[in-house]
């Protein structure tokens, strides 16, 4: 499994059931072991036994709840990001998706009228597609999709056609991930923070353990960028309204002291 160089929980879930047969042999094998090492030092088994079990039971709490909370902790960015995508105002972006196409959890999360894209990262295999058109497009073939998992350029659109990017930024960049929210022509809108994890030791990103994860981990930042003419035309269409109201309440006081003085 950890030889294969293209990890996709698609391909790994047929050894799930064999993974958690291996588990639960260690588990036993490790309460027999040290079970008996008890019982050398307790003249009651019983005891020894009661004494193992309440161990085993303290230190999976303690592990599973640092699991939990460096889930939580290191890998929430995207979600927050997509929760803030779901709220855009436009009624037809296009938001636009890089090296971080892995990490889109569903199209549930993307508004009404907006449509997602690729653009080309240094990724070379195979991108989802969107349905098939038609009557038939949850079961229809695209003919741009091959069973080879190799790279199909169809799918990309240019950087110039994107309202919205959603990217990571860890500090470094190739040319084809470029540091984009440095880049003129955009601005990043929403950011949080997201595990960097070659920089990171490998126990404390696994597990947030208090008092060492905190010294022992780095971040980078995951981007809500949307081009900046957007914003200024949101900017400008504001200032508009601003003076359109104003007007408008200007308008109102005259014609009240106009009827004032007719009366």
């Amino acid at each position: 499994m950890f030889s294969a160089p293209h990890k996709e929980e698609r391909f790994l879930y047929p050894v799930y059931p064999l993974i958690s047969f291996s588990a639960s042999v260690v588990l036993y094998i490790l309460w027999k072991s040290t079970s008996a090492c008890f019982a050398y030092f307790y003249k009651h088994m019983k005891e020894a036994s009661i004494l193992n079990i309440t161990g085993f039971f303290i230190i999976y709490i303690a592990l599973s709840c640092c699991r939990i909370s460096a889930l939580e902790t290191y890998y929430r960015a995207p979600m927050h990001i997509f929760k803030d995508v779901y709220n855009i105002p436009e009624s037809e972006a296009t938001i636009c998706i890089g090296k971080e196409w892995h990490r889109f959890p569903s199209s549930f999360f993307i508004p009404t009228g907006a449509t997602v894209r690729f653009v080309k990262s240094e990724f070379k295999g195979q991108l989802p597609q969107r349905f098939y058109p038609g009557s038939n497009g949850t079961s229809g073939i695209n003919p741009d999709q091959n069973d080879e998992n190799k790279e199909e350029p169809s799918v990309y659109i240019s950087i110039k056609e994107c309202d919205y990017l959603i990217d990571v930024d860890y500090g470094t960049e190739t040319k084809l991930e470029p540091r984009y929210n440095l880049k003129s022509g955009w601005t990043s809108i929403k950011s949080y923070p997201f595990l960097n994890a070659p920089k990171s030791k490998t126990i404390a990103r696994a597990f947030n353990i208090p008092g060492y994860s905190r010294k022992n981990i780095k971040y980078g930042n995951y981007h809500l960028l949307k081009r900046s003419r957007l914003i200024k035309h949101q900017e400008e269409e504001r200032d508009r309204i601003k003076e359109f109201k104003k007007e408008q309440e200007e308008k109102m006081k005259k014609d009240k002291l106009h009827g004032n003085d007719e009366l």
